[in-house]
């Protein structure tokens, strides 16, 4: 699984390139394309923090990239995270509308333990945000 990521230009008197990574809640800056593939890498192998892992950043264009990890648990955490977090919900409220006996049947998918199905992953997408749908895109990268 990859995520996308955008460089956008640098805007008049400005010295730095934004870029970020929306899905996963990355945003960060760099001088040059080559620069925000390097801060995106470290800001995200900073936020996973363990031990042997590692991120690639695959150039797509001149502005958009997509970002893998050497293990994906950690990044679908981070995911179900930042879209939860986006929709405003706690993870009580998430538990309830997944119709969960224990709010950890769910928080284990939000700390990396687990890795969900792709239906799971669905499922907790729905429950957050309803009008969401999961999108399967193939790419061929390099």
């Amino acid at each position: 699984m990859l995520f996308e990521g955008k460089i956008h230009a640098k805007k008049k008197g400005e010295k730095f390139h934004s870029v970020e990574v929306p899905e996963l809640g990355v945003f960060t800056e760099g001088k040059n394309p080559k620069n925000c593939y390097k801060m995106v890498k470290d800001a995200l192998e900073l936020i996973v923090d363990e031990k042997g892992f590692t991120v690639e950043v695959v150039p797509i264009s001149d502005t958009k990239f997509m970002v893998k990890g050497s293990d994906l648990k950690p990044l679908v955490a981070i995911f179900l995270q930042e879209f939860r977090a986006k929709s405003g919900l706690t993870l009580k409220q998430v538990q309830k509308r997944l119709k969960l006996k224990s709010v950890n049947g769910y928080a284990q998918y939000e700390q990396g333990k687990s890795l969900p199905a792709m239906n799971r992953l669905n499922d907790f997408i729905k429950a957050m945000r309803p009008e969401f749908d999961l999108i399967i895109k193939t790419r061929k990268v390099g």
